[in-house]
């Protein structure tokens, strides 16, 4: 800084009654379509925007006047100024000033009278700089700009002020401009949201029923809701507008939802989302909503064939569904979908755990026996646990079902086609059957000795029935 400057940094501290902080001037009082995006004396760069929903159609500009108009306030932080001329400039990012309707009255001095005034220095699409002449005995802490600017489309609007001396504008004054921060950020003005609930088919009812009992022929896999969003930590307000003018969006926004559902369902099946028709049997494409927004809008599965003969088994699946709101198209554009996880549907079963299981890939290899004292047995998965080898090929695998009153074997070699290379690791068997119907073993040979050793694994009550099922992970032959 050269002589003169210094000297003239020490006449515009003495003209201002200097108060606490070193803080710099910031833009605490800043408001868009009436709404504070920023509150108390915090800092421009804590500012909280106000935001603007993508899908809006707009028109977004700022009124010329009226409590809606958007004002960008550069709020001293050191005290006041007093008697003197300054620059008090305001650059725009994101958007483009209306030059045409900005004159001096466009800028508020806090603390003035008529003894003060501001005319207009100069403006382009990006920047506008008043000429501000405090006098009398006023202190200026303040200056408020009511700011009419446009965007093209919803985004990111971006102000920073300064305030110099006129006399030379290298003498910023307050400790500096306020940092760029952003008054007006985009985001999506809906939200959908969801739960998940996991359900099992029952083996008393071969898979055709949910539990519990024979009578339950629905079950819900969650619920879906849909509502204007909201702005965690927006201190002035919660809401997402449509426009620059306060319009928040609302729940009569959404005339209803589109849906994609992934999953599968059994050929006599449907699945329901409260508001809309049924799926068709055997299909998961379920009819768009027009009743409107939802509100932890069940999902259902429904068994429809009324008798136990026409009944088919119910689909072991884990559901997920993209779910797109439908927006009044006067003031909005298509929304974009938004995925949520439902829940997963399994085989009601009964865990066997063999330890200790090689992929018989060195001198040990395993079979586990799987004996069937009853009714045909629809399937049995395998999952691994701990493998100490190399990464898995699959995460379960379906080994087919058990005729009745018979068995099957699980080798090594039927291990390491489904699961690749694995080394050992205890191996949990689901069965689709209830304890009561079966037992297993375990044999380990060792091919270099010869030696062959073998384990229980339990019968009937000694086996756990019902509290691990793997029948609804994805699977792999």
């Amino acid at each position: 800084m050269t002589m003169k400057n210094i000297l003239l940094a020490g006449i515009a501290i003495g003209a201002m009654a200097v108060a606490g902080s070193a803080s710099a001037l910031s833009l605490s009082g800043t408001t868009v379509g009436g709404v504070a995006v920023t509150g108390g004396t915090l800092a421009a760069t804590t500012a909280i925007p106000y935001n603007i929903a993508t899908e809006a159609k707009g028109p977004f500009t700022t009124p010329t006047a009226g409590t809606t108009a958007t004002r960008i306030v550069a709020a001293l932080q050191n005290g006041s100024l007093t008697s003197g001329q300054y620059l008090v400039q305001f650059n725009l990012g994101g958007a483009t000033y209306t030059t045409a309707s900005i004159t001096g009255a466009n800028l508020t001095l806090t603390g003035g009278t008529t003894a003060s005034n501001a005319t207009l220095q100069s403006s382009s699409a990006s920047q506008v700089t008043f000429l501000v002449t405090i006098g009398g005995t006023d202190a200026i802490t303040a200056f408020s700009f009511l700011a009419p600017f446009g965007l093209a489309a919803p985004g990111s609007v971006q102000a920073q002020a300064q305030v110099t001396l006129a006399s030379n504008t290298n003498v910023v004054l307050d400790n500096g401009a306020t940092p760029a921060s952003n008054i007006i950020a985009a985001r999506s003005g809906f939200a959908v949201t969801g739960t998940a609930a996991p359900q099992q088919a029952t083996i008393a009812s071969v898979f055709t029923l949910f539990t519990p009992g024979s009578g339950n022929t629905s079950a819900v896999i969650g619920t879906l809701t849909t509502a204007p969003a909201t702005t965690p930590g927006l201190t002035s307000s919660a809401a997402v507008y449509r426009d620059l003018i306060a319009d928040a969006t609302g729940a009569g926004d959404i005339t209803g939802e589109a849906y994609t559902v992934s999953g599968a369902v059994g050929s006599t099946e449907t699945i329901t989302i409260a508001g809309s028709a049924a799926s068709a049997l055997g299909s998961t494409t379920v009819p768009s909503n027009t009743t409107g927004a939802l509100t932890a809008a069940n999902v259902t599965l429904t068994q429809a064939a009324a008798t136990v003969a026409a009944r088919a088994a119910l689909a072991a699946s884990t559901y997920s569904v993209a779910v797109t709101p439908t927006l009044a198209t006067a003031n909005y554009n298509a929304a974009a979908a938004t995925g949520v996880t439902l829940g997963t549907v399994t085989y009601e079963g009964t865990a066997i755990l063999a330890p200790w299981v090689g992929d018989g890939n060195n001198s040990y290899t395993s079979v586990v026996r799987i004996a069937n004292n009853g009714a045909a047995i629809p399937g049995v998965t395998a999952v691994l646990r701990s493998p100490l080898g190399a990464t898995t090929t699959s995460s379960a695998c379906s080994l087919g079902g058990i005729a009745a009153n018979s068995s099957t074997t699980v080798s090594s070699a039927n291990l390491n086609a489904c699961f690749g290379s694995f080394g050992n690791a205890d191996v949990l068997f689901s069965v689709q059957a209830p304890a009561s119907q079966i037992s297993a073993k375990l044999r380990i040979i060792n091919a270099s000795t010869g030696v062959v050793t073998e384990q229980s694994l339990g019968s009937g009550n000694g086996l756990t029935f019902g509290t691990t099922n793997t029948g609804g992970a994805p699977v792999q032959n």
